[in-house]
């Protein structure tokens, strides 16, 4: 599944998120956060899930210019 739409968050800033599924029924989840819709200036957040849930491993980039 791809990127959905990006929807205001407060603050200025808007979101967007998407989750990928795996054969092997584990997950990603994904989101950008920024406060120009841009996917160049962004905060990358990610989570990943194994096959019944359970986080595995996540992280994230700085997070994104403030203008």
């Amino acid at each position: 599944m791809g990127w959905k739409d990006w929807f205001d968050v407060g603050g200025g800033e808007s979101m967007t998120e998407k989750t990928t599924q795996y054969d092997d029924g584990s997950s990603k989840y994904e989101s950008l956060r920024t406060n120009d819709s841009s996917k160049e200036d962004h905060q990358h957040t990610w989570i990943n899930y194994d096959k019944d849930g359970n986080v595995q491993s996540g992280g994230s980039t700085p997070g994104k210019d403030q203008k």
